[in-house]
């Protein structure tokens, strides 16, 4: 007899993730283009584990080669452990750019939901 572990079913930002005892890292951006922020809404209880959420903040280059790509840096980070509920719904102002939103789960059990806005309205 054995126990499941490891495993995720969901991608986000499309559906809700449910995770068992995983490691696990997902990543997914936006950019903006007449929009100066991002809205970042992340939900979910961790059963176990930790969570770390960051954004993380860049100028692409232009395809019309007249601006060069800006220096990718984080602008948000929280780190999430046992017992807490998240509850993120923040607006991060840091220009027209593209935003990633990058979630680490480490031996994390719990059902989690990211919603960004599409690409298309920015």
């Amino acid at each position: 007899m054995g126990e499941l572990q490891g495993w995720y079913v969901g991608i986000p930002p499309e559906m809700p993730m449910f995770l068992y005892k995983a490691d696990h890292v997902v990543s997914s951006s936006r950019t903006t283009k007449l929009e100066n922020s991002f809205l970042l809404d992340f939900r979910g209880n961790v059963k176990r584990g930790n969570v770390l959420v960051e954004v993380f903040f860049e100028v692409p280059a232009s395809f019309q080669g007249q601006t060069k790509a800006g220096k990718r840096y984080r602008v948000y980070h929280k780190d999430f452990i046992e017992g807490d509920e998240i509850n993120i719904n923040k607006n991060i102002r840091k220009g027209v750019g593209r935003y990633t939103v990058k979630i680490s789960y480490k031996d994390t059990t719990g059902i989690y939901k990211l919603r960004m806005p599409n690409s298309n309205d920015l």
